[in-house]
């Protein structure tokens, strides 16, 4: 402004307006926002863009971004008075490094008002903001000393707000990582690893736990055998310490101990050449055997599915061992058409014990001597429709314990992806359905529709409706988007949407269309 310039490779960069937006929401009422880009220098820049309610209330938002020798500095902070009520957000992020083998980042995070950021949906007009739930401020160290020597070191800070008074707060210093691979005599046909881990925490006001963790592994080659078996080992010793207070997680006061772990893996990779492409097949054995003592984990630990199955660590506990003796077995087929592209897998394993331990996780069934039958189907049946399916069976077939289905159409000029999770059981209770679908009317126009439902509850969280335009210069979007979910003081909201930029300015508000994204 006063003249209207449309950027090109031969157009410097310069101060002026960017492309204003509204938006209308029944809460908060309607809105416009006339960003303003200030260029300081060649090497730091501003966007300040205040959002004006019809209301007359205002929230000065400010965008400011300097590029140092060897770091970025990125910020972003707004302010908002109403009722003579004043809330305001601070976030910054410098990252960089102090020479070519040692970087850092400085990441700050702070609100005054719990519920600001939601409230008035800040996350939807900035790029560094990626939670309005929990805020997280730290300082990291990341020091490379050779190709297989590095060491990490960060101080953090958590802040949930969704919590009240000091229990929102967790404080974890230090908290590092070191690792260093070992290189051996070319005769031990493997490599040796060390790493070590520790960190100390504080959360929930007085709950305080130290640990320091101490891990020698060694990685065996893969083994060729004349016949075709592909067979590899390794070894795990751990050194486990913990001292902790008023902790749910760890025993009182001091607790070392050492763990073990011998794994020997074998694979007979098989293939079969056909006209129309070629079929793989693939048995898979894990034997696993672990002597030691272990602590009783069985309230934790993730869900088992076949992409961790066979993980070294599938009890999903950096400072445990999975304790006991097991036999792991899977089997793996893949068919491919004549351009090397997958068009069918299936993947199914299942885990046997001598005996049960319920000190192991129930959530996997770890603790019982067959697990469930894990496993995933992959099917293409042509360029307009894909499914995947994720499941978890009871070992005799009673029932399922987890579905999660995805399936994607493309019809045409309609793409549309349905997702449906159910856990039962001892892996929760819940059944949620999500459904995207995009329309291109034509080159230049386009309708996109979003909603998830939680079919136990029969409660719909949101939809969303947007229309686009574009065309090789200027772009108009219309969003509406309904929430039905309350959350502490926030409540239902509909909001109403309205852009128009010209390309190829980039959006500043973020990305629209989020949950879209497949």
């Amino acid at each position: 402004m006063p003249y209207f310039n449309h950027p090109d490779p031969s157009v410097k960069r310069k101060s002026g307006f960017l492309n204003p937006f509204y938006k209308g929401s029944n809460n908060l009422g309607s809105s416009i926002t006339i960003p303003y880009f200030y260029n300081l220098s060649n090497s730091k820049d501003l966007t300040f863009k205040p959002r004006i309610y019809v209301d007359n209330s205002i929230i000065i938002h400010t965008e400011y971004r300097e590029a140092f020798k060897s770091s970025d500095l990125k910020t972003d902070f707004s302010l908002n008075r109403n009722n003579n009520n004043t809330s305001s957000h601070f976030f910054a992020d410098l990252n960089g490094k102090f020479d070519d083998y040692t970087n850092y980042e400085l990441k700050v995070q702070n609100v005054t008002n719990d519920n600001y950021l939601k409230i008035h949906d800040i996350k939807s007009y900035t790029p560094i903001i990626d939670s309005d739930s929990l805020l997280t401020s730290h300082f990291r160290i990341d020091k490379e000393f050779d190709e297989n020597t590095n060491i990490t070191s960060t101080v953090r800070l958590y802040e949930d707000l969704s919590k009240e008074d000091s229990d929102k707060y967790q404080y974890i210093f230090p908290d590092f990582n070191f690792k260093k691979n070992i290189d051996l005599d070319e005769n031990y046909n493997g490599q040796f690893k060390f790493f070590s881990s520790g960190f100390q925490k504080v959360y929930n006001t007085n709950i305080h736990e130290t640990q320091i963790n101490n891990d020698f592994n060694f990685e065996s080659y893969d083994f060729f055998s004349s016949n075709g078996l592909v067979t590899d080992y390794s070894f795990l010793l751990k050194n486990f310490n913990t001292y902790s207070k008023n902790s749910t997680v760890y025993e009182g006061k001091n607790d070392h101990e050492i763990f073990g772990t011998f794994l020997l893996k074998t694979e007979y990779p098989l293939k079969k050449k056909l006209e129309e492409g070629n079929n793989f097949l693939k048995p898979v054995a894990q034997l696993r055997f672990s002597p030691t003592n272990g602590k009783n984990i069985s309230s934790t630990g993730s869900k088992m599915d076949y992409s961790n199955i066979f993980s070294p660590n599938r009890i999903g506990r950096s400072d445990m061992v999975e304790k006991g003796k097991s036999i792991t077995l899977g089997l793996e087929f893949e068919k491919q058409n004549l351009s090397n592209e997958k068009i069918l897998g299936l993947n199914i394993g299942n885990i046997f014990k001598d005996k049960k331990n319920e000190a192991l996780p129930n959530k996997s069934k770890l603790n019982q001597t067959r697990s469930d039958i894990v496993g995933d189907i992959f099917y293409k049946f042509d360029d307009k429709f894909e499914l995947n399916y994720n499941f978890s069976y009871d070992r005799d077939l009673d029932f399922s314990n987890y579905d999660a289905v995805s399936a994607k159409f493309g019809i045409n000029k309609v793409v549309t992806t349905f997702d449906y999770i159910s856990e039962n059981h001892e892996l929760g209770n819940s059944e949620i359905l999500k459904n995207n679908t995009q329309i291109e009317l034509n080159k230049e126009h386009s309708l996109k529709f979003g909603t998830t439902k939680d079919l136990k509850d029969d409660f719909t969280q949101f939809y969303k409706l947007a229309y686009k335009y574009e065309t090789d210069c200027l772009s108009a979007s219309f969003e509406y988007e309904k929430k039905f979910f309350r959350d502490g003081s926030l409540v239902p909201d509909e909001s109403l949407f309205f852009l128009i930029r010209f390309i190829p300015f980039a959006d500043i508000r973020g990305s629209a269309n989020t949950i879209f994204d497949n």
